[in-house]
């Protein structure tokens, strides 16, 4: 008998019955154990996941920083797995960061990342010393740049800079859907090519401010390397 399309050797799968297994646990008789609705996630199945990711990433001569993005799933028992696996971790929100921070991730494993940042959040990143702020424009650079100011004037310290990020814009298109493209001058993420030498230059005026990484966001769920191909060179400005 084939297995279905969505089996998983050792993960998901069918079995006895028909019933639906989970890393060897049958979904039947947990639903009947803890009742319904129900949400099931393999503790394994993470674990191989970044795994595979690490064992990929010992093969390239390049440093290289994993985050878990937190938004798709913010459990604490699951960020507890992911940092026991060993790397790092991308925040959307202010609670995302106090679980982040709850769970034990270092604050420079934290990179906080999202388009509408309260006040309130960007002074607890500031405060918490975190990795990376990524940014989405100019103007947020500037948002920054008063968190930094208010900690500083309220704590009474010398609190180090914070580090932003510049998220940028490649301008490069997909074939997926068009709710789903980041990558273009009408998605509501990121920094234009036009405006990257004037972010550069607002970060580097400031001393409150380490702006040191630029990084791009695009979206392609049919997994073309010809598109993250063509993403890359224009980041790095060889096209």
């Amino acid at each position: 008998m084939t297995a279905p399309a969505w089996t998983i050797p050792g993960f998901l799968e069918a079995r006895e019955n028909n019933h639906l297994f989970i890393s060897g646990a049958d979904a039947t008789a947990l639903s009947y154990k803890y009742g319904t609705p129900l949400f099931v996630f393999s503790e394994a199945r993470i674990r191989s996941n970044i795994a595979r990711l690490q064992a990929a990433a010992k093969r390239v001569d390049r440093p290289i920083k994993f985050c878990y993005a937190s938004k798709a799933n913010s459990n604490m028992s699951v960020l507890r797995v992911v940092k026991d696996a060993g790397i790092d971790i991308e925040v959307n929100s202010g609670g995302e960061l106090f679980k982040a921070l709850r769970v034990g991730f270092r604050p420079d494993q934290i990179i906080f990342n999202g388009t509408s940042k309260t006040e309130q959040e960007l002074d607890e990143a500031v405060r918490a010393g975190i990795y990376a702020i990524n940014v989405d424009s100019i103007y947020e650079i500037e948002l920054v740049e008063d968190a930094v100011r208010r900690a500083r004037n309220e704590l009474n310290s010398g609190l180090p800079a914070a580090r932003v990020a510049l998220r940028l814009v490649p301008e490069i298109g997909t074939r997926s859907h068009l709710g789903l493209q980041t990558a273009l001058l009408t998605s509501k993420f990121g920094i234009s090519s036009s405006e990257v030498l004037e972010a550069f230059h607002r970060g580097l005026q400031h001393p409150i401010l380490f702006t040191s990484v630029a990084f791009t966001s695009m979206s392609d769920r049919r997994r073309r390397t010809s598109s993250l191909s063509r993403k890359l060179s224009r980041a790095c400005g060889t096209t």
